[in-house]
């Protein structure tokens, strides 16, 4: 969320991750019959999901009293951490996590190397500390910058980076793999395509059509024996 309030995240996570877990607990099922001769039956919980996706800022509770606070893009930890408006009204996201990007951020793209050892901002914790004052810095930097000539800059400088991006953008990144389905209807349908299983072979990723109702019912009952005509 943000520092106004709780905020939803705008995909199912939590029902995601539990189908992985689930996905993870099979393979390890069939690995174990495999080797051993036998399998096992698992439970996969949505609380226990998100408790276990939560465990960052739990422990935190848990160990300092305190909760993190909602930042929105920032880190509640971690500065500077954030996105950064560009001259042309674009977004750069960063995330310093140690001193030699630290260093090399002012020195190469703030242009003031002093900026590394002042007093306010010499150490992770200070930086969090002084993190408005900080965030304004930086801001007025990258301002002056063209998003694409401070990309280009950061590239350089070997200091993590992403463009913050809409839904739009996403549909047509240049390296955004796609696959496509019919659904029911028979209608295709174009999605992001899932991880990519290297085999050695050409075999590709793909994705099969949206079954009509009814149309395995009969495949399915012969499988386990029965008759689709009583």
């Amino acid at each position: 969320g943000t520092p106004d309030g709780p905020g939803r995240v705008g995909v199912s996570i939590c029902d995601i991750t539990a189908g992985m877990n689930g996905h993870a607990a099979i393979m390890k099922g069939l690995y174990l019959r495999e080797r051993t001769g036998r399998g096992f039956g698992y439970t996969v919980s949505l609380f226990d999901t998100i408790a276990d996706i939560m465990n960052v800022p739990l422990m935190q509770q848990r160990y300092t009293g305190k909760p993190p606070m909602r930042a929105g893009l920032a880190h509640p930890s971690i500065a500077p951490y954030g996105a950064f408006e560009t001259k042309d009204a674009r977004k750069i996201l960063i995330s310093i996590q140690n001193e030699r990007e630290w260093s090399k951020l002012c020195a190469d793209v703030l242009g003031n190397p002093e900026i590394a050892t002042d007093a306010m901002y010499n150490k992770p914790d200070l930086r969090v500390k002084n993190r408005q004052k900080l965030d304004q810095l930086i801001s007025d930097n990258f301002k002056k910058f063209l998003i694409e000539d401070l990309k280009s800059k950061l590239l350089e400088t070997g200091i993590a980076f992403g463009e913050l991006n809409s839904v739009e953008g996403l549909m047509n990144h240049p390296v955004l793999r796609s696959v496509s389905y019919k659904n029911e209807n028979g209608v295709e349908v174009i999605a992001a395509a899932p991880a990519t299983i290297e085999t050695g072979t050409d075999q590709r990723t793909r994705m099969e059509n949206v079954p009509r109702l009814g149309e395995h019912t009969d495949k399915i009952i012969a499988e386990f024996g029965g008759n689709s005509k009583l």
